[in-house]
């Protein structure tokens, strides 16, 4: 047996009692008492539709609410993916300019300080000049930064 909805019980009851009516004299009591019940069942059938229809736009607008922050969420998370990326790529490229000034300060002034060296050293290890002194201590501030 299948169960029947309020609006299909009443739109049975409607019907029988338009049924009913058709076959009643109009000038009789039964014929007022019937219409009056059409009328609250008709009533009735007209509140439960708006209800019905009030529930349904209030689930469809909370279904595009929920849908809308899904997307904001996901816009948002590939906003910060993207930001955690760029950032990532940035502190890689500082760190290449970093390396590679450090790099280039130091290589041409060590390799000066030893050719220096090499060419200024006297026979006892003590350094004569005053520019391999200045190309020495520039090279030993170099690493000291490094450190």
């Amino acid at each position: 047996m299948e169960e029947k909805t309020t609006k299909e019980m009443l739109e049975e009851q409607i019907r029988e009692a338009i049924e009913k009516l058709e076959v009643l004299d109009p000038e009789s009591e039964s014929y007022g008492t019937i219409v009056k019940n059409i009328r609250e069942l008709v009533n009735s059938y007209n509140e439960l539709d708006k209800t019905e229809a009030e529930k349904n736009d209030r689930d469809r607008k909370f279904a595009e609410e929920i849908r809308y922050k899904d997307q904001e969420m996901h816009y948002k998370d590939a906003l910060e993916r993207d930001k955690l990326s760029d950032q990532k790529k940035a502190g890689t490229r500082d760190a290449i300019i970093k390396i590679g000034s450090i790099v280039l300060n130091i290589v041409p002034t060590t390799l000066l300080a030893l050719l220096g060296m090499k060419l200024e050293f006297i026979d006892h290890g003590s350094i004569c000049s005053f520019g391999v002194k200045e190309l020495v201590k520039r090279a030993s501030q170099g690493v000291s930064k490094l450190v």
